[in-house]
C-alpha cells in the first residue's frame, strides 16, 4: 500500500513528478496537497495571479489583454475602467470566438453597458416598450428597471428607441 510523502497515511493519492528532476516522485494525500498548493499561492500570490490573468486573456482574447487595451475608450474617450468588447458579438461564450485584433474595441465600463443594453433594447417586442413607457410617469430608470427586472441602461435604451420612432 502507498503512503502520503507528508502526513503517512495510507490509500490512493495525487502523485507529483517534478519537471526539473526525472526521478523524483511524491505521494501526497489531498488533504496535504491542499495544504501544499495553498501555501505556495500564498508564498507567490503576484506569480500566480499573472499567470492566471494571462491564461484566461489568451482563452478570452487570444492576446495579453494589455496588448489589445488601448489607453482610452474608444466611444467617449475616458480613461477609467477600461474593458475589451467584441464588435461582432462572438466573444468568449460563442461557439466560434472571433479574437482578431480589427473584432476587438477598447470601452468604458458605462459605454460598453449601454451597447449591450442598445442591442438587447432592439430585441424587445413591443409590448415592453409599452410597459416601460407606462411606468415612466416621474419614476426613474432604476425604478423601472427593477419593477420589470431589467438593467437600468436597457431602460435607458428602450426610451432612446421610443423616442426615435416618436412613441413619447
Amino acid at each position: 500500500m502507498k503512503t502520503c510523502s507528508n502526513c503517512g497515511k495510507e490509500g490512493e493519492f495525487y502523485v507529483h513528478r517534478s519537471k526539473n528532476r526525472q526521478d523524483y516522485e511524491e505521494r501526497m494525500c489531498k488533504v496535504c496537497r491542499r495544504k501544499v498548493l495553498a501555501k505556495y499561492r500564498r508564498n507567490n500570490r503576484e506569480k500566480v495571479l499573472r499567470i492566471t490573468r494571462e491564461y484566461h486573456d489568451k482563452k478570452r482574447f487570444g492576446a495579453p489583454r494589455g496588448e489589445i487595451l488601448k489607453d482610452r475608450c474608444e466611444m467617449c474617450g475616458s480613461t477609467r475602467r477600461l474593458s475589451i468588447h467584441h464588435r461582432d458579438g462572438n466573444g468568449r461564450n460563442t461557439t466560434n470566438p472571433n479574437n482578431s485584433i480589427e473584432n476587438l474595441q477598447t470601452l468604458c465600463n458605462s459605454c460598453h453597458c449601454l451597447l449591450h443594453a442598445r442591442k438587447t433594447a432592439k430585441r424587445y417586442d413591443k409590448n415592453l416598450q409599452r410597459k416601460v413607457l407606462e411606468l415612466w410617469d416621474g419614476r426613474s430608470l432604476r425604478e423601472i428597471g427593477r419593477t420589470l427586472g431589467l438593467y437600468h441602461q436597457t431602460v435607458k435604451s428602450i426610451f432612446k428607441a421610443s423616442k426615435e420612432r416618436g412613441k413619447m
